[in-house]
């Protein structure tokens, strides 16, 4: 996916779900977006989002797993902020 195309693809999915930021799953596909354009702070921010709004779920914790083997720098990151992200 291209970089400009990113903006274009997170518009219309916002637009396409309805109270979705109440949903793991909505937060983990704007993870992968991010994931997609090579924007790795940014999906860690979307995982993190996820998580707050369901600890538990098992997708949102696998493609945490899949960020920080792909992004290693992001682990120790990750070990301080215990999960906690910046809110935008």
């Amino acid at each position: 996916m291209a970089l400009n195309q990113l903006r274009e693809a997170y518009d219309s999915y916002q637009n396409a779900v309805t109270g979705g930021h109440l949903y793991p799953t909505y937060w983990i596909s704007i993870a992968i977006l991010h994931y997609r354009v090579r924007q790795p702070r940014d999906c860690l921010d979307y995982l993190g989002r996820a998580l707050r709004v369901y600890p538990f779920d098992q997708r949102t914790w696998m493609n945490l797993g899949i960020l920080v083997c792909h992004r290693p720098p992001l682990t120790i990151e990750v070990y301080y902020k215990g999960g906690s992200t910046t809110s935008r």
